[in-house]
């Protein structure tokens, strides 16, 4: 049985308060239905914060957050309310995920998952968002390839007693609602035309074998480089998808390439031992095209910090450094790290595109 969120409020709310009455319950239920309400990207990219425990870029969307449930309850807790906010913050991001398809959605779920990535501390599971996240990111990810073309093509097939044979004068005008037919069918032939040429372009990169980034082959290229050039690559192919589908598979694909058809090449390995096993131009030329890094971006926030590090020093040692929150002994295969820098520049791509 599927519940909505407001249905399992409650139980996610008893996370932070295991006693809160139901009267508590139903003040915090309402603020974050006035949470659901704000529109602006940077507020709910601080709520991801928020509800990860990460750095605020400023005060002022935390601060509009709390005043958002002590309007609701003059009773809300001013101190000492760190874990209750992680709790609240969490919820009002289900609402969102399970309520809305928009930009605000596809960022906060790109940040959730690529912030929990290579990072030693996890949110709690019983507030769902992780899970709630994957969920949203495929559902889109398979809708946007669902177009209503039959439908279209049915409607518009059943104007044509408007119009006579060999191009003569239409008997009568098109109102309002049959022009709007026609307009939609277009549209969505067109949004089919580039969902297919975005796939053709992908393919056709696979297939060449060929990097126009760097000119190279991708077995010159070489698997360490590759897991940071195919990615730039995908990204660059990935125009009307959040993310491209089987995108991961792709990227194993382009790294078996690389490993001259040898999987046993494709193995695990640790983030920094990965960083310095890759050359320095590679690892720039990816700095260079994002902007925006920050911890939502663990695996660019890592490589950016690598260029200040001359090649003689302790990588190990100032790898640790780096920030105490990623996680330098997690292993992972090396497709899934190339995977891991998608899904970053996907999600810089969806912020620098919103000014934030």
């Amino acid at each position: 049985m599927n519940y909505t969120p407001e249905q399992l409020f409650p139980d996610w709310y008893k996370v932070a308060d295991l006693n809160a009455s139901s009267e508590i319950i139903k003040f915090r239920l309402a603020a974050v239905k006035e949470v659901f309400l704000e529109t602006e990207l940077s507020f709910w990219l601080d709520i991801v914060r928020i509800y990860l425990n990460l750095p605020l870029t400023g005060s002022g969307n935390k601060d509009k957050f709390l005043q958002i449930f002590r309007t609701a309850d003059a009773a809300f807790p001013f101190t000492n309310n760190e874990n209750l906010l992680q709790v609240l913050a969490g919820s009002a991001l289900l609402f969102q995920l399970n309520d809305s398809e928009d930009e605000i959605c596809n960022a906060c779920s790109l940040a959730v998952l690529t912030s929990t990535n290579f990072t030693k501390q996890q949110p709690d599971t019983r507030i769902p968002v992780i899970d709630a996240a994957n969920k949203y990111l495929n559902r889109i990810e398979r809708k946007i390839k669902l177009t209503n073309i039959s439908g279209q093509i049915g409607a518009i097939e059943s104007l044509k007693g408007a119009y006579s044979p060999n191009d003569a004068t239409p008997t009568r005008a098109l109102t309002a609602p049959e022009s709007k037919t026609i307009i939609d069918g277009l549209l969505q032939s067109l949004k089919q035309y580039q969902i297919l040429s975005e796939e053709t372009n992908i393919l056709w990169w696979l297939y060449g074998e060929y990097s126009s980034v760097y000119n190279k082959t991708f077995v010159e290229i070489g698997v360490n480089d590759m897991a940071i050039t195919s990615a730039i690559e995908l990204k660059d192919e990935t125009v009307m998808s959040i993310r491209a589908v089987s995108a991961r598979h792709i990227l194993y694909k382009a790294l078996l390439i690389a490993s001259k058809g040898k999987a046993s090449h494709l193995t695990e390995i640790k983030l920094y031992d990965f960083i310095n096993k890759t050359s320095k131009n590679v690892r720039e030329d990816l700095i260079g095209k994002n902007s925006h890094i920050s911890l939502f971006t663990p695996a660019l926030y890592a490589i950016k910090k690598s260029l200040d590090f001359d090649p003689g020093d302790d990588w190990e040692k100032q790898f640790k450094m780096i920030d105490p929150s990623i996680d330098e002994k997690k292993k992972c295969r090396i497709e899934d790290i190339a995977f891991q820098l998608y899904s970053e520049m996907i999600l810089l791509q969806i912020i620098g595109e919103n000014g934030k």
